[in-house]
C-alpha cells in the first residue's frame, strides 16, 4: 500500500467507516465466511486478457 494513497471509504453510506484497502486485504485473507477475493479476481482476468486475447472495454481496462 503506498503510504501516499488518499483513503476511501469502503461504502459511501459510512465515511468514517474501513477504507477500500482495508477490506480489500482483508477479504483477500479472510479465511472463514464469504469473501470476495477482488485483487485475486483482477489478477485472473489479467491473466486471461493476455492469454486469450480478451479485450475489456468496459470500463477502459489495459492489462499491465
Amino acid at each position: 500500500r503506498d503510504p501516499n494513497h488518499l483513503s476511501v471509504p469502503y461504502h459511501y453510506y459510512e465515511p468514517s467507516g474501513p477504507d477500500e484497502c482495508t477490506m480489500y486485504i482483508s477479504h483477500e485473507r479472510g479465511r472463514k465466511g464469504s469473501h470476495h477475493r477482488f485483487i485475486t479476481e483482477k489478477r485472473v482476468f489479467e491473466n486471461w486478457a493476455r492469454t486469450f486475447n480478451i479485450h475489456f472495454f468496459h470500463p477502459d481496462w489495459k492489462p499491465e
